[in-house]
């Protein structure tokens, strides 16, 4: 809960708008961004999952050629771990156990799925689903 709350402040400022938005700035006079890539402040190794749910700015990323963005355009499918089509090879991250507490669970990769579903982004992803 209060990894999601981090994330709400610090992306609150960040364009999480639906895909299917027009791209902004399409009519960009020469020499500009086609999209305010200033306005995405966030650290350079989380850029390739915010693309992932913002294709609209990869595709005008892609098209523009003052895109910083372009090495991330390539790592499209990883993702943060609560989107539906989020693989579990592509996840920002995957908590790793090295001790099992045999009251809990009995195995490491169990314990490793249920901190993932109840600590991290499986628990947004249920809580997702809940509200579909």
């Amino acid at each position: 809960m209060l990894m999601l709350f981090v994330f709400g402040v610090l992306l609150h400022e960040v364009s999480l708008s639906g895909q299917n938005e027009a791209p902004p700035n399409t009519h960009s006079i020469p020499g500009e961004p086609l999209y305010n890539y200033a306005s995405i402040r966030l650290p350079e190794e989380h850029i390739p999952f915010f693309l992932h749910n913002n294709r609209h700015i990869a595709t005008v990323c892609r098209k523009d050629s003052l895109c910083p963005y372009k090495k991330h355009l390539e790592k499209l499918k990883y993702c943060w771990g609560y989107e539906k089509s989020c693989k579990p090879e592509f996840r920002f991250g995957y908590p790793v156990c090295s001790y099992v507490d045999m009251g809990w669970t009995d195995t490491l990769e169990s314990a490793e799925d249920i901190f993932w579903k109840q600590a991290d982004f499986g628990y947004a992803r249920e809580r997702l689903e809940e509200m579909h």
